[in-house]
Formats: C-alpha cells, structure tokens, sequence
C-alpha cells in the first residue's frame, strides 16, 4: 500500500469516527430534559391516535396521513406505559437518528469524509432540528425517512445496483406513510437518475435503475393509499385541510422558508446555506439542489403550511452547506474546510448553545419565531399551564377532572393517576350548553374541572373556584374549580 493511500485510508477513519462521535452528541443533545417543553396539542393526537389504533383497527384516523408515525407509538406502546408523551418523544429521536446518519453518509459519499463530518456537525447544531426532534410528531420521523430514501438513491453515483434501488423506493414509500406531505419526495428515484451518472456507464442503466426505485415508491404508496380509498378513507384529507396559520399568497409561503430558515439559524448562517446551493448548481452538481427545489414548489401550493411542514427541505439545504464546502476545498484547499468548522462552532456557541439551554431549562423564554411562538407557546393548543393546573389539583385531593380545554389530551396523557374527561369542544360554540349542564351534573366531592377561556367553551362553571393559571404571557386563562364546592 502506497504512503498516499495509506494517509488517504486515516483520514477516513478518522472523519468516519467523529461523524460516530458527532452523532452520539446529537443523541444526547436530544435527550436531555426532554420533557422540559410542555406538550403540544398535536403530540397529544398522536398518541390518542394509536389508542383508537389499538381499540379500533391498523386504519382509524388514516385520514390523517401519518398512519405509520401513529403505528411507531404504539409498537413504542407510548399509550400504555406511565409517561404517553415522554416515550413517544423518546420513539421520534430513535426514528430521526437513521436519517442523520444517512446525511452524514451522504455527504462523505457525494463530496468525502470532511463533508459528512461538517453534515453532522450542521444537523446537531441545527436549533431548528433540536426542537422539532424532540416532539412527538410525524413531520421529523417522515423527513428522517426522506433522509435515508435519499442516502439509497444517492449510491447511484458509486453503482447501479437494483437492490438500492428497491430500498430507495420502500424507504420513500415508509416517508410517506409516515407522513402524507412526502408525496413530491417519492421523485427522488428520477433526480438522481438525471443527475447521477459516472463516466463509462450509459444512461440506459441510470434509467432502469430509475424505474425500479420508482415503481417501488410509487408502487408501494398507490397500493396502500388505493386501500385507504377503497375503505371509504381520503388519504388526502389533511393535505387539502388549511394550515393552523393562514398564508394568503403563494409568496407568503416561500416567505414562511426564509423566515424560518433565518430565525433559527441566524442571518449569516441562512445566506451561508443558501450560498451552498448557488455553488453546487454553478458546479452542475444538481442532485441535492433538484430534489431541494422541486419537491418545495410541489409543497408551496400545499394548504399545510407550517415550519414542521418543511423539515425536509432544510435538511436538504443543510445537505447542501456541507457538500458545498467540499466543492469549494478542493480548488481552495483545506483553508475553507478550517473556516467552514470555525463557523459552525462560533454557530453552535452563539446561537445554538442558548437556544438549547433555554429549550431544556426555561422553554417560556424560548426564542422561537414569530409564527412557532404563536403556536407552540402561546395558542391554545399549547402545553403552558398544564403543568401547574395538575399542581393544584392533586394538591386539592382531585380524583377526577372534567377538562374543557383545546389540549385536553395532553392534560389526560400528563395527569396518569387522574380520570380526565375530555368531552368534545366544537370551535363553532354548538357544545357550550351541553357542557354547562354536563359541569352541573357532575357537583360532587373529589370533581374537578380545568376552563379555558376560550369563545367556544363555558364561561364559567358552578363551585368553588381554586385558581387561574396564565401559564404563558397571551396564553388564554386557565381556570380550576371544584365541582363540590
């Protein structure tokens, strides 16, 4: 062996061993105090989902699209263990884990060792992942599938195996029942097939590879979603139901990228990565950046349009940086690869490290954007007061607890040694007589109920009134009473 190859060989060792060390951080990272954020409205759907999955069979709820994601928490059996909401958070990082490693692999595969280790670096540091991956969602376990899918297809550029082939389109097809919104990812197969083509091997075999992985997404997915029509079930249900946070214009939802984008990652780091993908496509390297901006203008014409939504393109984008950095290194040399890891721990330190800090010990001061500050702090499907309204009542003896609140579940799946009742709150108002007289007849010792003050629920209900809990400025009051008196 050459002393060439031989340094060649220790430097992929070597990179290969910090992207195994990386990754271990990036677990941790996700671990710690991980229930210190309360828990969000949708968390709480999804692991009653797989309650109803067990109760009623593998396809109730379908109609919501993330059916496998529901199927994960219940083989994680989030719903019938002593922590619903800490065991599924826990399954959704073991779910996102496989899709690191896959961009980590990605990026060594497509630019070398250095590139995945700035991959790895990027995803750990990353406060948009960090908060995303540690709620129990279907929109990071779908990207994480995405991930892989695209990992599968991009070893077309090393061989034009038919068993990848089939991997990258069962992966895509996992992406996609995990969460519906991964349609336009199952063309993944067709952007390497265009882009991926070494010297001395015809693009006859690029597109028979093309088509196998193809006909295994698509394959895969019109078969599953041919039998949710069939059982009177619209798979597509939750991509033609408007987002939480209304977008008017097309513009506003490219604007909702961009904001996203620059609010998590700081003003530097966002031009940097979208600088990452201008040099790739001036260097005619147009995997990454086809299957970052095509599935993404599919997506834009999508009512869902929130910043979970768009997880995997800023993975892509993060994709992206790294493999650029490579790209500009070979003919700048190792100085860019030195500035490149100064940046992304200047990064991890000023934006990334009191970001995390703040996640894991005071979440109400959070520095979320605009819009995921509306949504996962201070609207009504937000977890703030729960915890201190359980306080009171298992400091008043309750037993049990009528709940009319918007995240009710999440009181349920948090208050284990209570019987919470969640009875149904229409936003139309319809409910709100049923519901006075439902708190009326429930005027006994040891009962409960926790108001919030919402247009849609009762303004008050009979009894003694224990407290009112804010839990986060602009939140709407919660209020204990003691249906006894």
């Amino acid at each position: 062996m050459s002393m060439k190859s031989e340094i060649s060989r220790r430097k992929k060792a070597l990179s290969c061993k910090v992207a195994v060390a990386v990754l271990l951080l990036f677990w941790l990272t996700r671990m710690v105090a991980l229930n210190a954020f309360p828990p969000f409205v949708d968390e709480a759907f999804h692991i009653n989902f797989g309650n109803l999955v067990r109760e009623q069979g593998l396809l109730a709820r379908a109609e919501e699209g993330r059916q496998f994601t529901v199927w994960l928490y219940v083989v994680a059996q989030a719903q019938t263990g002593g922590a619903p909401v800490f065991v599924a958070r826990v399954a959704t990082i073991l779910s996102v884990l496989p899709g690191v490693a896959a961009a980590i692999a990605t990026a060594r595969l497509l630019a070398g060792g250095w590139s995945g280790v700035l991959a790895a670096l990027l995803f750990t540091f990353s406060a948009y992942n960090l908060f995303f991956d540690r709620l129990a969602l279907a929109d990071p376990v779908s990207a994480s599938a995405v991930l892989v899918g695209l990992y599968f297809a991009a070893r077309l550029w090393l061989r034009a195996q038919w068993l990848d082939a089939v991997l990258c389109g069962v992966v895509l097809f996992v992406a996609v029942g995990a969460k519906v919104s991964a349609l336009p990812y199952l063309g993944i197969p067709l952007a390497a097939a265009l882009t991926l083509k070494p010297p001395g091997r015809s693009w006859r075999e690029n597109a028979r590879w093309g088509v196998i992985a193809l006909l295994a997404g698509l394959g895969l997915s019109a078969l599953f979603l041919g039998v949710l029509l069939t059982r009177g079930i619209d798979p597509f249900f939750y991509l033609q139901s408007p987002s939480s946070v209304a977008r008017s214009t097309y513009l506003d939802k490219w604007a909702l990228v961009f904001d996203t984008l620059n609010g998590y990652a700081g003003t530097l780091m966002a031009v940097l990565l979208l600088a990452g993908v201008t040099v790739l496509l001036l260097r005619r390297r147009l995997y990454l950046p086809l299957v970052l901006i095509a599935p993404l203008i599919v997506l834009s014409f999508s009512g869902r349009q929130d910043s979970r939504h768009i997880i995997p393109p800023l993975n892509l984008l993060i994709l992206c940086g790294a493999v650029a950095v490579e790209s500009i290194s070979v003919r700048y040399g190792p100085l860019i690869r030195r500035a490149a890891l100064a940046v992304i721990l200047g990064w991890a330190v000023l934006v990334w490290l009191p970001f995390a800090a703040s996640l894991t010990s005071d979440p109400l001061n959070l520095s979320l954007t605009t819009n995921d500050r509306n949504e996962y702090i201070t609207a009504e499907g937000s977890g703030f007061g729960l915890h201190e309204a359980l306080e009171v009542l298992r400091e008043e003896g309750a037993e049990r607890v009528i709940g009319l609140l918007a995240n009710c579940l999440s009181l349920r799946y948090i208050a284990i040694d209570l019987v919470v009742d969640c009875p149904r709150l229409n936003p139309n108002g319809e409910d709100i007589p049923a519901l006075a007289v439902q708190l009326d007849a429930n005027r006994a010792p040891h009962v409960y109920a926790v108001l919030e003050d919402l247009a849609y629920a009762p303004d008050t209900a009979p009894g003694r009134l224990v407290a009112e809990i804010e839990g986060a400025p602009g939140r709407p009051l919660l209020r204990v009473y003691a249906l006894g008196g």
